[in-house]
């Protein structure tokens, strides 16, 4: 657990935003975890027959549309933290707050993205009735955000980086 400075002392903003993000990609990253699970019970353990008749083509199509998601969520949020604007010089100092919202948005668009991918894994498992599709997608999309989790290390790198 990360210390904030002296007990009873009030976190200061860095730290309250992030542990605020940390809160919706726990949120997101349990649903994600979720989709697996329901992928797995309402397929092999509920036996829901497929809705939709044989499209051979549409399991590969929502494949790659969740590899393409999974891709596009750690791509754009490198993008969107490179977006910061520079500070202008002999201007207000904005302090940290374009970095923190620049990282805020850049990690839930691409939680967003990975959750999204596994949404498409349930889809997928309850279309075709094969579960793997669902658990798959599911873990990638886990791990995709364990990997891009929120840390304040790469926040701090990031605020050395423009001066704030």
């Amino acid at each position: 657990m990360e210390t904030y400075g002296h007990p009873g002392e009030p976190p200061s903003p860095v730290h309250a935003r992030l542990a605020n993000l940390r809160v919706t990609c726990g949120a997101l990253l349990f649903s994600s975890t979720l989709m697996g699970i329901l992928s797995w019970l309402l397929v092999e353990q509920m036996g829901i027959e497929s809705p939709v008749p044989d499209l051979p083509g549409l399991p590969l199509s929502l494949t790659v549309a969740a590899t393409i998601l999974l891709l596009l969520g750690s791509r754009l949020r490198n993008g969107l933290i490179r977006r910061v604007p520079p500070p202008i010089p002999d201007s207000a100092d904005p302090g940290p707050e374009p970095v923190l919202a620049a990282y805020q948005r850049a990690t839930l668009v691409s939680f967003a993205l990975f959750e999204s991918a596994a949404v498409l894994g349930l889809i997928l498992a309850l279309i075709t009735g094969q579960v793997r599709y669902g658990l798959i997608l599911s873990l990638a999309a886990v791990l995709s955000m364990l990997v891009r989790w929120p840390r304040q290390a790469e926040l701090d790198r990031l605020l050395r980086r423009r001066g704030a």
